[in-house]
Protein backbone atom coordinates (compact mmCIF):
# COMPACT_ATOMS: atom_id res chain seq x y z
CA UNK A 1 0.00 0.00 0.00
CA UNK A 2 2.89 2.42 0.64
CA UNK A 3 4.48 1.76 -2.76
CA UNK A 4 5.08 4.88 -4.84
CA UNK A 5 2.86 5.13 -7.87
CA UNK A 6 4.76 5.06 -11.13
CA UNK A 7 4.16 8.15 -13.21
CA UNK A 8 2.77 7.78 -16.69
CA UNK A 9 4.57 9.47 -19.55
CA UNK A 10 1.82 12.12 -19.65
CA UNK A 11 2.24 12.83 -15.93
CA UNK A 12 6.01 13.04 -16.36
CA UNK A 13 5.56 15.51 -19.22
CA UNK A 14 3.16 17.64 -17.17
CA UNK A 15 5.53 17.56 -14.19
CA UNK A 16 8.43 18.64 -16.43
CA UNK A 17 6.34 21.51 -17.80
CA UNK A 18 5.47 22.62 -14.27
CA UNK A 19 9.15 22.60 -13.31
CA UNK A 20 10.09 24.57 -16.45
CA UNK A 21 7.34 27.12 -15.84
CA UNK A 22 8.46 27.49 -12.22
CA UNK A 23 12.02 28.14 -13.37
CA UNK A 24 10.81 30.72 -15.90
CA UNK A 25 8.71 32.41 -13.23
CA UNK A 26 11.69 32.59 -10.87
CA UNK A 27 13.80 34.10 -13.65
CA UNK A 28 11.12 36.70 -14.40
CA UNK A 29 10.80 37.63 -10.72
CA UNK A 30 14.57 38.03 -10.50
CA UNK A 31 14.62 40.19 -13.61
CA UNK A 32 11.77 42.30 -12.23
CA UNK A 33 13.71 42.96 -9.01
CA UNK A 34 16.79 43.86 -11.05
CA UNK A 35 14.79 46.30 -13.20
CA UNK A 36 13.16 47.85 -10.11
CA UNK A 37 16.59 48.47 -8.57
CA UNK A 38 17.81 50.01 -11.81
CA UNK A 39 14.71 52.19 -12.07
CA UNK A 40 15.09 53.36 -8.47
CA UNK A 41 18.74 54.24 -9.12
CA UNK A 42 17.80 56.23 -12.24
CA UNK A 43 15.03 58.05 -10.37
CA UNK A 44 17.54 59.09 -7.70
CA UNK A 45 20.01 60.24 -10.35
CA UNK A 46 17.27 62.22 -12.12
CA UNK A 47 16.28 63.91 -8.87
CA UNK A 48 19.90 64.80 -8.19
CA UNK A 49 20.28 66.30 -11.67
CA UNK A 50 17.02 68.22 -11.36
CA UNK A 51 18.15 69.67 -8.03
CA UNK A 52 21.57 70.50 -9.49
CA UNK A 53 20.13 72.24 -12.55
CA UNK A 54 17.58 74.03 -10.39
CA UNK A 55 20.35 75.32 -8.13
CA UNK A 56 22.39 76.46 -11.13
CA UNK A 57 19.40 78.28 -12.57
CA UNK A 58 18.57 80.03 -9.29
CA UNK A 59 22.23 81.00 -8.83
CA UNK A 60 22.36 82.35 -12.41
CA UNK A 61 19.13 84.33 -11.91
CA UNK A 62 20.40 85.79 -8.65
CA UNK A 63 23.76 86.79 -10.15
CA UNK A 64 22.06 88.71 -12.99
CA UNK A 65 20.15 90.99 -10.57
Amino acid sequence: MSEAKKLTSEEKEIFQQVVELGNKLNAMVGKTHEIKRSCHKLENENQYLQDYVGNLMSTDILSKK
